[in-house]
């Protein structure tokens, strides 16, 4: 699940609440999954992974989920750096 938020300070200050984790999940999406968190910015994006179904509290290192991320939001074509001719994609973490 991506969940685009505002600032890469939103990013920083968000935190994964266990129980409504839980309960969300059990009632809409009984299949693991993780919440890539992210900020776009003019680069890429700014984020964090919280996959508590994989055994991972919180990750700042995205790994494959990046190029998912880059994918999504070229699709979209609402990423600051989206721009036909331009292939690099940067996550800070």
């Amino acid at each position: 699940m991506f969940i685009a938020l505002k600032s890469s300070a939103a990013v920083d200050e968000l935190s994964l609440d266990s129980a409504k984790w839980a309960a969300i999940h059990s009632r809409y999406h009984p299949d693991p999954m993780c919440a890539f968190v992210f900020s776009p910015t003019s680069e890429g994006a700014y984020s964090r992974v919280f996959a508590p179904d994989y055994g991972v509290a919180v990750d700042p290192g995205t790994g494959s989920s990046t190029g998912a991320l880059a994918f999504y939001t070229r699709l979209l074509h609402d990423a600051p750096w989206h721009d036909v001719g331009k292939s690099r994609f940067t996550i800070r973490q």
